[in-house]
């Protein structure tokens, strides 16, 4: 019972809104930190890949978010060292890619 009324009060105690949050909150749906927003997105090409791997493809490509440089840092460096081989996909890499993705295999 106190677990529960721990988790409701941590609930209910709001961090303030910050402008990266107010991005989140308008790309997501939801006002994530850098932390849990960064602990979703692994989450999501965790389920990307489960899908894929289970259909029998090798690779996976996951859009993501070309203003969140950092976060998609720590996506890449997080698969990199669970031995994947990725790499981002940005107009750095050729001209005419605009979106910012990451590709991602594991054959």
């Amino acid at each position: 019972m106190k677990k529960v009324i721990e988790e409701i009060k941590g609930t209910l105690k709001k961090k303030p809104l910050n402008a990266e949050m107010a991005h989140n909150l308008a790309r997501f749906g939801q006002a994530y930190d850098v932390k849990s927003l960064t602990d979703k997105l692994i989450n999501d090409i965790e389920k990307l890949i489960e899908s894929k791997a289970s259909s029998g493809c090798f690779t996976a490509i996951y859009d993501l978010d070309r203003n969140l440089e950092q976060i998609n840092q720590e996506i890449l460096t997080t698969f990199k060292n669970r031995g994947f081989n990725c790499v981002i996909l940005n107009s750095q890499v050729n001209e005419n890619i605009k979106n910012t993705s990451l590709y991602i295999n594991w054959k």
